[in-house]
C-alpha cells in the first residue's frame, strides 16, 4: 500500500468512526485546490438518491460534508486531473473492500466520486 493510500484511509476511517446516520448515497468530492497538483477529496452524504436524476448529488441537499468540519483529505499529485480521478478511484475502491469502517459506506445505495464540478461516478452499488 503507498503512502496517499495510507493516508486516505487513516482521513476515512476518522471521518467514518463516528458516523451514525443512515443515508442513501455517498459521495467523495474532489476539489483541484491551485492547478499545481494539489487536490482534497470531501466526503458527503444523502438521505435521498434518484438512480435517474443525474444531477442527485448537486444543490446542496447533502445531509453531511466532512468540508463543515474542515476535515478533507489533501495530498500532492504530480499529475493531471485524470489520473487524480483515477488514484482516488482506487483509494475508494481499495477500502471499500479492506477498509475498516467500509461496512458504513456499503449500507448506502450508492457510493460515487468525482470532481465537485462534473459529474459523477458511480463506483458501488448496493444489490
Amino acid at each position: 500500500m503507498d503512502k496517499l493510500q495510507k493516508g486516505f484511509d487513516k482521513w476515512l476511517d476518522g471521518v467514518l468512526k463516528p458516523f451514525e446516520s443512515d443515508v442513501k448515497a455517498f459521495c467523495f468530492n474532489i476539489y483541484e485546490n491551485d492547478g499545481e497538483g494539489s487536490y482534497s477529496v470531501e466526503l458527503t452524504a444523502f438521505d435521498t438518491y434518484d438512480e435517474y436524476d443525474a444531477d442527485w448529488n448537486a444543490g446542496g441537499a447533502e445531509t453531511y460534508a466532512s468540508r463543515e468540519d474542515g476535515n478533507e483529505y489533501d495530498f500532492y499529485l504530480d499529475a493531471e486531473w485524470e489520473e487524480c480521478l483515477e488514484r482516488v478511484q482506487t483509494f475508494i475502491s481499495d477500502y471499500l473492500e479492506k477498509g475498516k469502517y467500509a461496512g458504513k459506506l456499503k449500507k448506502a445505495d450508492v457510493v460515487a466520486y468525482g470532481f465537485v464540478d462534473g459529474d459523477c461516478e458511480i463506483l458501488y452499488q448496493k444489490q
